[in-house]
């Protein structure tokens, strides 16, 4: 929902993950968002999340895109999501360079294709780890309790904007706004925004069988 190559400061490791884009799930006209709690919904976004909840999404393809100030074209990336409730979630990247990344309770493990294992620990780490997993576990009441929410749907079309709640461990991810958007399948987008100029944004697509 943003590692490779090995960044020589933990600001590159953190920066460079997960979560949606500029809204550009093709909505037939602009819609108002509405404020959500997201531990209760109101019916028709609890339709939808339960609809997601039922889909098959523990694989998924991705592609991602860094955008930083400094630099006149996003680096793209790509990979292979995998996500399992108990152990978290696995992010294989395979182009342009190799490289796992495991994100769990505990923080994240890089894992190199030689096999050597690094942990990171430290809290915007963790607050990055729970943030993917909750996203693509669809447990937007633990996201609600991190964040607040600003909602739009259209159909099968919807979109999150959370802001971190003052107080909560999600101020310490960095990034000022997670936007997450995607259909009545699947999440397919997910964007991380520090600012304008700097945000890391992730496509998703089902996995070739």
């Amino acid at each position: 929902m943003a590692f490779p190559p090995s960044p020589p400061s933990l600001a590159r490791l953190v920066r460079p993950v997960l979560v949606a884009v500029v809204f550009c799930l093709g909505l037939h006209a602009p819609l108002d968002a509405e404020t959500l709690d997201l531990s209760q919904l109101p019916p028709q976004w609890q339709a939808l999340l339960q609809t997601l909840r039922a889909q098959d999404n523990d694989c998924a393809q991705f592609s991602e895109e860094r955008y930083r100030p400094f630099r006149r074209m996003p680096s793209s990336f790509s990979g292979e999501a995998q996500f399992d409730p108990e152990e978290g979630l696995t992010l294989h990247y395979t182009d342009p360079v190799t490289v796992t990344y495991e994100l769990h309770e505990h923080g994240l493990t890089r894992i190199n294709p030689d096999g050597d294992r690094r942990e990171f620990e430290q809290p915007e780490v963790k607050a990055l780890a729970r943030v993917m997993q909750h996203a693509l576990a669809f447990d937007w009441a633990a996201l609600g309790a991190q964040y607040t929410a600003e909602g739009m749907l259209e159909e099968d079309d919807w979109q999150l904007t959370l802001s971190p709640r003052e107080g909560s461990d999600s101020e310490q991810l960095g990034y000022r706004t997670v936007v997450l958007s995607g259909d009545a399948q699947q999440l397919t987008h997910l964007e991380l925004q520090r600012s304008a100029r700097e945000r890391v944004e992730i496509s998703f697509s089902p996995c070739r069988e």
